[in-house]
C-alpha cells in the first residue's frame, strides 16, 4: 500500500551574525576632532602687565626706605638679613636687564615706548637702600634699654595694615654687644664690596656713554658738498642717537648711588678712620678717575675726600702698604690741573 507523505519541516532560521559594537552616534559639533582655535596673545596686554609688575617692584623697593628709617629698632638680625637678600636679588635683576642692550632695543623697536626702556630707578634706589642698610649695620651699637627707642602706641600697627588682622604691638629689640658685633662684622665686607662695584659700574657706564655719543655724531660732509639744510637722519643714525640718550640716562641714574658712596666715605661718623684706612687701597684708583667727572654732584664730595680724609689716611699709613704709587702720582697730577 502506498505510504502517506511525511510532513515537511519548516526550514530552521539561519543564525544572524551579531557584533558587540554599538551603533555610532552622529558626531557632536562641540566634540570635533580638530583642536579648538587658540586665541593669539595680545602684545599690548602683555606689555601692560609687565609694566605693572615693574611699577610694583619699584614701589616695594621704595618701601624699604620707610622700613629703614622708622622701624630699624624693631628689626631682628634675621629680618635684616632677609631684607638684604631681597634687595640684592632686585639689584641683580635690574642690572642684568640694563646691561642687555639687545633686549632693550628689541622692546623699543616693538613700538610700545618712545625711548629705550630701562630699570634704572629700580637699580639706583635698590642699590642706595642696600648701602644704607649695610651702613646702619656697621654703625650698630648695643641697645640695652629699648624704651629709649621711638616706640608705637600699644596695640598700633603699621599704616595700611588690613583691619582683619588683630592689633599687635611693636616692641623695640634689645641689642646686646654680641649682636652688635655680629651685625658690624657681617656688614663690613658686604658694604665695601658693594662700594667697589658701584664705582666700577659707574666708570664703565660713563665710558660707554662717551663712546655712544661719538658714534651718534654724523660724519661731516666735505666742504664742497655741504647742503644748505641738514639732511634727515637715517634709520641707523636714529638708532645710534637713541642709544646715546639711553646711555646718558644710565649714567645720570647711577650717579645717586655713587654720591651716597662718596658722602659715606667722606663722613667719619659713618666710616671710622680705621676702616677707611684699611679699605682705601681698593677704592683709590676709582676715586682718582672720578676727579674729572662732568657732574657737580659727584665732584663735590670728592673735595672733602681729597681735601682732608685721604691726606689724613696717607699720614696714618705707609704709602707702599696702603696705596699704589702710580695712583698717588696720578691724583697729584689731576689735582694740579
Amino acid at each position: 500500500s502506498p505510504q502517506p507523505p511525511s510532513p515537511q519541516r519548516p526550514p530552521s532560521p539561519q543564525p544572524v551574525a551579531t557584533s558587540d559594537r554599538q551603533p555610532e552616534a552622529p558626531p557632536s559639533p562641540s566634540l570635533s576632532s580638530e583642536p579648538p582655535a587658540q586665541t593669539p596673545p595680545n602684545p599690548t596686554a602683555s606689555f601692560r602687565a609687565t609694566r605693572s609688575r615693574c611699577v610694583i617692584h619699584l614701589l616695594l623697593i621704595q618701601a624699604t626706605s620707610t622700613v629703614i628709617e622708622r622701624l630699624w629698632g624693631f628689626l631682628a638680625t634675621a629680618n635684616i638679613t632677609a631684607l638684604l637678600g631681597c634687595l640684592r636679588r632686585s639689584i641683580a635683576f635690574a642690572r642684568r636687564f640694563n646691561a642687555d642692550y639687545p633686549l632693550r632695543l628689541a622692546l623699543w623697536r616693538a613700538g610700545f615706548l618712545e625711548n629705550i626702556p630701562s630699570l634704572n630707578m629700580q637699580e639706583s634706589i635698590g642699590t642706595t637702600n642696600y648701602l644704607r642698610v649695610l651702613t646702619q649695620m656697621l654703625l650698630q651699637q648695643p641697645v640695652l634699654r629699648p624704651e629709649s627707642l621711638p616706640t608705637l602706641p600699644p596695640g598700633s600697627t603699621l599704616p595700611g595694615a588690613p583691619a582683619r588682622i588683630p592689633p599687635r604691638p611693636l616692641v623695640p629689640l634689645v641689642i646686646t654687644a654680641t649682636d652688635a658685633d655680629e651685625r658690624r662684622g657681617h656688614a663690613e665686607e658686604l658694604l665695601f664690596n658693594e662700594m667697589q662695584q658701584v664705582l666700577a659700574n659707574y666708570l664703565a657706564l660713563r665710558q660707554a656713554a662717551l663712546q655712544a655719543a661719538l658714534q651718534a655724531q654724523p660724519a661731516p660732509a666735505p666742504a664742497a658738498q655741504q647742503p644748505a639744510a641738514p639732511p634727515a637722519p637715517t634709520p641707523q643714525q636714529a638708532v645710534l642717537t637713541a642709544i646715546s640718550l639711553a646711555r646718558q640716562c644710565d649714567v645720570g641714574s647711577a650717579k645717586n648711588a655713587v654720591v651716597f658712596v662718596l658722602e659715606t666715605l667722606a663722613t667719619p661718623q659713618r666710616i671710622s678712620d680705621h676702616l677707611f684706612k684699611g679699605h682705601l687701597g681698593s677704592l683709590y684708583r676709582m676715586l682718582v678717575e672720578l676727579i674729572d667727572d662732568d657732574l657737580h654732584e659727584v665732584r663735590l664730595p670728592l673735595v672733602a675726600l681729597f681735601g682732608k680724609r685721604i691726606p689724613t689716611a696717607l699720614a696714618m699709613a705707609p704709602l707702599s702698604s696702603a696705596l699704589p704709587e702710580e695712583a698717588v702720582a696720578s691724583s697729584q697730577r689731576k689735582a694740579a690741573c
